[in-house]
């Protein structure tokens, strides 16, 4: 991921800890059984783009087995190397750039990058940097949120709680747009990798209704709160709305949903 635009910035370490733990938990399960719908095996040769926390760069390193190998990148890798899990003998972490940095060809069994695309302006460029990364007959797994397909806020006891939340919401979508990031590009990821030669392409979409006080609201609180003072100097919303807001997502009684995950993954013809 470039470092140019990211709204969440690692630097701020309490929120970007809080949104790599809060992601791992909602969204890990869901990766993993895609990830083995795609063959993952011993040997294979594996990289993760974006790696985040490492959790599943780990979780790959395990499949490949001592024969294989995990390369995990990130503009800011501090989070995989720190965690208390460690990095397997067959992992490898680089600070890497997906944007301006260049990949090895032909090199990877299996390539997986899990909201990264979506923050990139340029991201059908990666993409075709991805696919010629493969090997013959490696596969390519994008997972990115569709922000806008089906609205956050649900019908609730309290309308004006929905209408809060939507407001707030609405100002971290605006700024995201600022930073380039794309509402609806998830949507089209099964047409993308089609027209880039890839076979066996499937795409599914998943969106949950969390609860107030879950890792889906967790996930929420430290977004808002990164961009907090951003939104109010826009003029978006005012603090006391912001307060509001967060005080709804630690409530159990209130319920949103998740903005829907796209996975969408397939195989670049050849050799198996």
């Amino acid at each position: 991921m470039s470092t140019d635009k990211y709204l969440f910035d690692n630097a701020a370490e309490a929120e970007a800890r809080a949104r790599m733990t809060s992601l791992s938990a909602q969204h890990n399960e869901a990766t993993f059984r895609y990830l083995e719908k795609c063959g993952i095996a011993p040997g294979w040769s594996c990289l993760e783009i974006g790696a985040g926390d490492g959790s599943v760069a780990r979780w790959m390193a395990q499949k490949a087995g001592p024969a294989g190998r995990v390369l995990a990148t990130d503009i800011d890798p501090r989070f995989i190397v720190a965690d208390s899990a460690g990095v397997p003998a067959n992992m490898e972490v680089r600070v890497h750039d997906i944007v301006k940095d260049a990949l090895p060809e032909t090199a990877f069994d299996i390539i997986h990058a899990r909201l990264v695309l979506v923050w990139l302006p340029a991201r059908l460029a990666v993409l075709d940097k991805l696919v010629k990364a493969l090997k013959p007959g490696g596969w390519l797994l994008i997972e990115d949120y569709d922000a806008k397909i089906i609205p956050a806020e649900m019908a609730a006891a309290d309308a004006n709680a929905g209408e809060q939340f939507a407001k707030v919401l609405q100002a971290l979508f605006e700024l995201m747009s600022r930073r380039g990031l794309s509402h609806s590009y998830a949507r089209d990821l099964h047409h993308r990798l089609g027209e880039r030669g890839l076979t066996q392409v499937e795409s599914h979409g998943a969106v949950t209704a969390f609860h107030g006080g879950s890792p889906g609201a967790d996930l929420r609180i430290a977004n808002f709160q990164q961009v907090k003072k951003a939104a109010i100097e826009a003029g978006l919303v005012s603090d006391a709305e912001f307060g509001d807001t967060i005080a709804l997502l630690r409530d159990p009684d209130f319920t949103a949903f998740t903005p829907t995950m796209f996975s969408a993954f397939g195989c670049k013809p050849g050799a198996t």
